[in-house]
């Protein structure tokens, strides 16, 4: 299961457990990032390292206060898929990560899902892997959108394509 409150704590996967810059739980939520603009990530490779630490830049910014929205596009929509993610180049890292004592994808995905990332698969890329927005697991809590969704979700904020 995914924990928000151990990513609160800053728990990454290239780190390790941390606190948020020597900030407590309560001083993240009262601190300047809370009235930051929203986060929007453009996931755009299939590629298990792109996917998961686009995870973890969602669910920090999250944990933050911040409003974070990921959008898979090109390849990377495979990822949604029911165990999807297992199927990503590099998707072996995973073991690696959780025995360091780190963020697994699971527990990321999940985290995200739990501090009200919003995810969103797009609509043409689905239509060019011919996979139907039925098959996306529902554990995502996927919507289905175009480019304009993604770009609306990042007005007046950080846009980033992993």
């Amino acid at each position: 299961m995914g924990s928000p409150q151990r990513i609160r704590r800053g728990v990454d996967s290239s780190c390790g457990p941390r606190d948020a810059g020597g900030m407590s739980d309560n001083a993240m939520a009262d601190s300047p990032a809370a009235s930051k603009p929203p986060l929007a990530i453009a996931v755009h490779a299939d590629a298990y390292s792109r996917v998961h630490y686009a995870l973890v830049l969602a669910a920090t910014a999250a944990a933050m206060g911040r409003r974070a929205t990921l959008f898979f596009a090109g390849t990377a929509v495979r990822a949604l898929l029911p165990d999807g993610w297992r199927e990503l180049p590099g998707a072996e890292e995973d073991d690696d990560r959780q025995e360091a004592g780190t963020v697994g994808f699971e527990e990321l995905r999940d985290a995200c899902r739990d501090l009200g990332v919003q995810v969103i698969a797009c609509e043409a890329d689905l239509r060019i892997s011919r996979v139907p927005a039925a098959r996306l697991d529902p554990v995502w809590g996927a919507s289905v959108a175009g480019a304009a969704s993604f770009l609306a979700a990042g007005d007046r904020g950080q846009l980033l394509f992993i």
